[in-house]
Parts: C-alpha cells; sequence; structure tokens
C-alpha cells in the first residue's frame, strides 16, 4: 500500500487526503492501528463515488466507522475534555454528509451499518 502526500504525489492524491485528514504517515495514519489509506484505494473510491467529492468523503467515514466500531471510545482534551466514540462519530458525519450529498447514480442505495445480509425469497 503506497502513501504519497504533498511534496512528490499526484495533486489530486493530496486533495482527497486533505479532505479526509488522512496526511500523517503510519503510525499516525487515520486508521485506529495508525495504517492510511493506499493511494490506489483513495483513487478507487474517488471514481466509484462518481468523482464526487462529498460523496467520497462520505464513504471514507462509512469505512472509518466499521474500523473503529471495535475500539471503545477515544478521548478529546481540550478546554472541556471529553469522551467520544470514534465510531459514532464517523457514522454520524457519513450519514450527515450522504443526506447533503446522496449516493452516485450507479449504485444501489444501501445502508452501510446494518450489519445483515440481503435477503432473497425464492418461488
Amino acid at each position: 500500500m503506497s502513501f504519497t502526500y504533498g511534496d512528490g504525489a499526484d495533486e489530486q492524491i493530496t486533495l482527497l487526503r486533505d479532505e479526509i485528514g488522512d496526511t500523517k504517515i503510519n503510525p499516525d495514519g487515520i486508521f485506529p492501528e495508525g495504517e492510511n489509506f493506499g493511494d490506489n484505494r483513495l483513487t478507487y473510491l474517488y471514481n466509484d463515488e462518481g468523482q464526487h467529492l462529498g460523496r467520497f468523503v462520505a464513504r471514507c467515514c462509512e469505512i472509518l466507522a466499521r474500523a473503529y466500531a471495535r475500539y471503545p471510545t477515544v478521548s478529546r482534551l481540550g478546554p472541556a475534555d471529553e469522551t467520544v466514540k470514534a465510531s459514532e462519530y464517523y457514522k454520524d458525519e457519513a450519514a450527515r454528509l450522504r443526506a447533503l450529498y446522496g449516493y452516485p447514480a450507479t449504485q444501489n442505495i444501501r445502508n452501510p451499518f446494518s450489519g445483515s445480509i440481503e435477503t432473497r425469497y425464492r418461488p
């Protein structure tokens, strides 16, 4: 998995990484274990979402919500210390962005957080 950002990186990859905040190399990446999205994965997700930046960010948030689901909490320090469940944050952000930008016309609308398998009825 390749990680490029800033100088020497493709301008589009840098833009996509800026949008999702995946700008620091492993072990400080955006995923719970410090990994990053690979360049090829970013390009694939962007194209799969119809090259729409808002839908791309929503898709990344859906992926991150699933990745953080097994981690209980994340502490945020500041003027008011608080504990936030990262998976809930990403899930809510994805839902907000999907409500704003929708889904690409080529995809079926799905609930990425349902965790269930589609039921098929046979005659």
